[in-house]
């Protein structure tokens, strides 16, 4: 089974998934990283030569080659919830952790992030924020095995508390890496 982190960006997949890899020695993968080096784009280079629908084919390719893997650690994309078969994917061999923030957090990190990966019209920032969120909320939460409220914390208190679902869950994390769903 995989440990699969979902979110809205910037909400700490791709940091809590490496520091996870490290803690619990288990293969790193990154959907957005997997996408650019099978595409040679960058993320931000697809959303704005091609646009996002191309870029959710291109997600979508990515699980489809992911999702048969086995003991990994992988982060998605921000929208990978945006399409069903996803996540049917995903949950067909991983228990997905959603990173839960507030609109609030996320709109600061974004602004304060260099490698945001699109496109932000910086004017209509907020709004964009509000309205994809409350969008996708709903699918985060349906989705999900198990919501971590990622709000005031750190990515070492984040990571603990995943580890700790784990544990008190399956055991050991060699039981869950172990398990077919």
């Amino acid at each position: 089974m995989n440990l699969i982190l979902t979110g809205y960006k910037c909400s700490g997949k791709s940091t809590i998934g490496k520091i996870l890899s490290f803690k619990l020695e288990k293969e790193y993968i990154d959907v957005d990283e997997f996408i650019e080096k099978q595409s040679g784009l960058t993320v931000r280079e697809i959303f704005e030569k091609c646009g996002e629908e191309y870029f959710r084919i291109l997600e979508g390719d990515a699980i489809r080659m992911i999702h048969n893997k086995n003991g990994a650690i992988v982060s998605t994309g921000g929208g990978v919830i945006l399409l069903y078969r996803n996540i049917q994917r995903l949950s067909k061999n991983g228990a997905i952790f959603y990173l839960k923030i507030s609109s609030n957090t996320a709109l600061t990190r974004i602004q304060n992030s260099v490698s945001d990966k699109r496109f932000v019209d910086t004017k209509n920032i907020y709004k964009m924020v509000e309205t994809e969120m409350m969008n996708r909320i709903p699918y985060y939460e349906s989705s999900c095995d198990h919501k971590i409220v990622a709000e005031e914390k750190t990515s070492e208190q984040i990571t603990d508390e995943i580890i700790d679902v784990i544990l008190d869950k399956y055991g050991s994390s060699d039981i869950f890496f172990s398990l077919n769903k």
